[in-house]
């Protein structure tokens, strides 16, 4: 350092430099030691001018969208992978609109806007975005940029939970065209209400004298690295005869691939072989004529969900429903919310309650 200079400026090699401190350097080219000039008064020239920049840098929301990314969003410690990939989606959709606004310059009337025309034409990604723009605004709150969240509690609508309720003779011609891989799962998935991701994460060894053991995948903090300790699904009959099923050829996982590993990628979270096996034999059974679908009237081989209950048409169904038939199905919503590992019981009640009430 030079006594003669302001802290953090240095002499060297006959120019000024300035030792930019690690949290700042995203605004100095990303360098450890910028030259400001050869002379003192160039130096303050680009001095002046850089922190002006910088102060304009630090409130632009693409900008910060940036830090954003870099600092939580890509950070495995803090996000997990699935949810870093919906917030990067829904980053492409929302930085075009507000990117080039200041962070004090967004209004909740604009963001209402926004999510209004994303909601007339996608209502799930419009809720994701919403999501992800609260998200990001905390952040910036956080950091003493803005003195509220201005995407809390707006007064505008959202999607309809998915009603679709599988009945047992939807499973029952499903399984015609399920194929092995999917006539073992399928069952274990019904009778335990789990997660895809924890389902496909299981060890043969999580079947024991006890019962079968399920972890909770989704529960995990990354940041603290705290989790749920599981549910363990007590030996029954009924159990007994679907692990019996589930474990046949089972080495180390109880759904493995041909070579022997899981279905799941345990970095990424992704499940993509299961999800195409899950796809084609979806599509043999769309294609057989036997069954059909209610979710998409665009789509060929479709049905009113009413009618085709009425009629008694077996209709296509997704993995998540399957859970939901498994939390509507339990003799009561605690019995249910304890099979599904919900911390709380509205959940359970607001989303997997699929079937009318009966009253005596």
């Amino acid at each position: 350092m030079s006594k003669d200079l302001p802290k953090r400026w240095l002499r060297r090699h006959g120019a000024i430099y300035y030792q930019v401190p690690r949290e700042a350097r995203h605004l100095w080219d990303n360098k450890t030691q910028f030259r400001l000039g050869s002379t003192e008064a160039e130096a303050f020239r680009t001095w002046n001018d850089r922190v002006q920049q910088g102060a304009a840098k630090t409130q632009n929301v693409s900008c910060l969208i940036d830090d954003w990314i870099t600092d939580h969003v890509m950070n495995p410690k803090r996000v997990r992978p699935a949810t870093t990939r919906y917030y990067l989606a829904s980053l492409k959709h929302i930085r075009p609109v507000f990117g080039h606004m200041t962070i004090g310059e967004i209004r909740r009337s604009e963001i209402k806007q926004y999510y209004m025309i994303r909601y007339d034409k996608l209502k799930t990604a419009a809720k994701k975005e919403l999501e992800t723009l609260s998200a990001f605004l905390g952040w910036c709150m956080d950091r003493d940029l803005i003195d509220y969240n201005p995407a809390l509690r707006l007064n505008v609508p959202k999607p309809a939970p998915r009603k679709h309720y599988v009945e047992d003779y939807d499973v029952q011609t499903f399984m015609q065209f399920a194929g092995d891989l999917l006539s073992r799962y399928i069952p274990l998935k019904i009778y335990t209400g789990a997660r895809k991701g924890d389902l496909l994460a299981l060890r043969t060894v999580h079947w024991s004298t006890e019962g079968l053991y399920v972890g909770d995948r989704k529960s995990l903090r990354a940041l603290t690295g705290d989790q749920k300790l599981g549910r363990i699904y007590r030996r029954t009959q009924e159990l007994e005869e679907i692990m019996d099923q589930a474990l046949i050829d089972s080495q180390e996982w109880i759904f493995e691939t041909s070579t022997g590993n899981p279905y799941i990628d345990f970095e990424t979270d992704k499940t993509e072989g299961f999800d195409s096996v899950w796809q084609r034999a979806k599509q043999r059974a769309l294609k057989s004529g036997e069954m059909m679908q209610s979710f998409d009237s665009s789509k060929p081989s479709y049905i009113d969900y009413v009618e085709a209950r009425a009629l008694k048409v077996p209709l296509v169904f997704q993995d998540r429903d399957l859970r939901a038939k498994t939390a509507t199905d339990s003799d009561s919503i605690t019995h249910a919310q304890q099979r599904l590992g919900h911390s709380s019981s509205t959940t359970t009640q607001r989303v997997y309650n699929r079937k009318p009430i009966f009253i005596e």
